[in-house]
């Protein structure tokens, strides 16, 4: 079950079941066959290369050592090598290394303490934890719900309601054909699970719901063969047992969801779907349990099915199952729903869709490298970001006749009594009307200097540098009035409206840098290929690798969110490198795509920022 706001959903479950009935459950994190060869390689002394070398060969996800020898073969010589070591790390596995709180798990049930381990926390101890995780407190018979906060809930909600139309998104056409020709595009950024994962949706090119809820399982870590389903769909054959073909047509032929391979368990063995469910899709070591195969494949060839389909259609369900994660159908089904819902007020409703988008963003660092990203491509499709104004901002980005306007708690120094004491001089007829009734112990100087900077009295003079000048003519010193000493005008054009943009909001809202350099965002590369990338130089953090050797994370304000740039010894020992990354400094960087960041290879300064804005 998903909700808007999980803590306020559990609370309401403790006062409706009472506190003594209702409580979280524990999960308890195991290392990672990659992170236990680290360990183990460390532990013995050996050096950072071999390390490295033995570290690359296991898959990132890959959730057993015998899966990690099936996908790198060269992993056995390491095996071989360093016998004593393998025999260590194969010991460890699975082996529990910290304890933590269930995402989502709730359990209900009276007098919990009862029959269960309890343990407690908060600074009340009114947190109350199963001490079982959840595959214990199901084995025992209990029923574990799921209850998940999605902070897209609260978003939708927030542009519905500021929509002039009352839109009831459970009767809207799921098999529109211009929102699927939008996502298949690349426009996918603010749509639920699939903003970040531009390139892939791309490849699939979904054309109706089901292929919504296909790429919504296919994106989850170790769930299917993204590869192979995207070379099946753009016309690579393929084939599977007719028997099979009604449930594995919609994904190509692969088990992509839970319940196609407890189908397979129905299909071909004639396994009862709970029994399938309890020993087959919760097998955290399936790949082991030989004994089960082997039933498997007799049970398969009692009901027909021949030795050889059987033990390929067991090695899929293995594949599939390996480390006991799967994904359900019906979960990524109902994300599916809301991928499509946001990519529908997307398309039909971008203004509402962008500010319900923009106001549910953190003020922090994050947040406004998201919101800089929304305003480009607000931009791009015509839509005008106006700065706050001193009558109407709020909390939350408006939508009004002439475009969207932005909030004004992100200003620079207007703290919440500012703001509060701005709402009580509502409405303002100009600036010197502001000027003349503000509270002064709320509105002082500096919150003065920001809110014009920041354009909040543009609707009475779009010139702010004059705005300032009269500010500081009030503020002269008696001297200074009786001899008419007139203070100095300062010079105002489009760059320095951008710079006190960028000082007073913290990003640039009328102009960006680098809008004329016309670079295409991270996400529309391929993980592992070669990216062009350019933007502001804002965080350099030197430090030593393992070996003692100088390298550093920089970071980048590009025209679509902050990029962290990885720059090894190899590149960072060159005094030009180093010097290019100065804060302040627009930078052209080339490298090859790591995840959300940049391996860089080479870098070049385009112009420095104070010659720019």
């Amino acid at each position: 079950m998903d909700f808007s706001d999980q803590n306020a959903v559990f609370t309401d479950l403790q006062n409706k079941y009472g506190k003594e009935n209702v409580a979280r459950i524990i999960a308890f994190g195991t290392l990672t066959p990659k992170a236990i060869c680290r360990k183990v390689m460390n532990c013995f002394e050996h050096d950072e290369s071999v390390i490295k070398s033995i570290s690359k060969l296991i898959p990132d996800l890959c959730q057993s050592m015998q899966s990690a020898y099936d996908a790198s073969p060269e992993l056995i010589a390491y095996r071989n090598q360093y016998k004593k070591e393998f025999d260590v790390i194969e010991r460890l596995e699975g082996i529990v290394s910290h304890e933590s709180q269930h995402a989502a798990g709730v359990i209900i049930y009276p007098n919990l303490s009862s029959y269960l381990p309890i343990k407690t926390r908060g600074e009340d101890r009114s947190l109350r934890i199963v001490a079982f995780d959840k595959y214990m407190i199901e084995e025992l018979g209990f029923f574990k719900f799921d209850v998940l906060g999605l902070e897209t809930l609260p978003m939708i909600k927030h542009c519905l309601d500021s929509m002039p139309d009352k839109i009831d998104l459970h009767h809207i056409n799921l098999e529109e054909k211009e929102v699927y020709d939008m996502l298949c595009s690349g426009d996918v950024s603010g749509v639920f699970q699939l903003s970040n994962q531009m390139q892939k949706v791309m490849d699939q090119q979904p054309c109706n719901f089901k292929d919504l809820i296909a790429i919504n399982a296919l994106i989850r870590p170790g769930t299917g063969d993204w590869v192979e389903y995207i070379a099946r769909r753009k016309g690579k054959e393929w084939s599977v047992h007719p028997n099979r073909l009604p449930y594995l047509k919609e994904t190509e032929g692969l088990i992509t969801y839970q319940e196609q391979f407890l189908l397979d368990c129905k299909t071909l063995a004639g396994w009862d779907i709970a029994y399938a469910d309890k020993y087959v899709r919760k097998n955290k070591a399936i790949k082991q349990d030989t004994e089960l195969a082997r039933k498997f494949i007799l049970d398969s060839i009692s009901n027909g099915f021949s030795e050889s389909d059987a033990t390929l259609v067991w090695h899929e369900i293995e594949d599939a199952v390996d480390g006991g994660y799967s994904f359900n159908k019906s979960h990524s089904a109902s994300y599916a729903v809301i991928s499509y819902q946001t990519a529908w007020l997307k398309y039909h409703y971008p203004e509402h869709f962008y500010a319900a988008l923009m106001s549910s963003e953190k003020t922090d660092g994050d947040g406004q490298s998201a919101i800089s990203g929304y305003i480009i491509e607000c931009k791009q499709r015509g839509i005008k970001i106006l700065p706050p104004d001193i009558n109407h901002s709020r909390d939350n980005f408006i939508v009004n006749d002439e475009g969207i306007s932005y909030r004004i708690t992100t200003i620079s120094h207007v703290g919440e009594s500012a703001i509060r004491a701005i709402e009580r001089l509502r409405p303002i007829t100009s600036f010197s009307d502001f000027l003349k009734r503000r509270e002064k112990q709320h509105i002082k100087q500096n919150v003065l200097v920001n809110l014009i900077k920041a354009g909040c009295f543009d609707f009475d003079s779009p010139n702010r540098a004059e705005l300032l000048w009269q500010l500081d003519m009030l503020n002269r010193t008696k001297t200074q009035i009786k001899n008419e000493y007139e203070c100095p005008r300062y010079a105002y054009d489009d760059r320095i409206k951008a710079k006190w943009e960028k000082e007073s909001l913290g990003m640039y809202l009328s102009l960006h840098p680098m809008e004329k350099y016309g670079f295409k965002p991270l996400s529309s590369f391929a993980e592992g290929s070669y990216v062009l990338q350019g933007g502001e130089v804002y965080d350099v953090k030197e430090f030593k690798d393992k070996n003692k050797n100088d390298m550093a994370f920089v970071f980048i304000n590009t025209l679509f969110g902050n990029v962290k740039l990885l720059v090894f010894t190899s590149t960072w020992r060159y005094l030009q490198i180093r010097s290019s990354f100065t804060k302040g400094n627009i930078v052209l960087v080339k490298g090859k795509r790591s995840g959300d960041s940049v391996i860089v290879d080479s870098v070049e300064v385009l112009e420095d920022i104070n010659k720019i804005a």
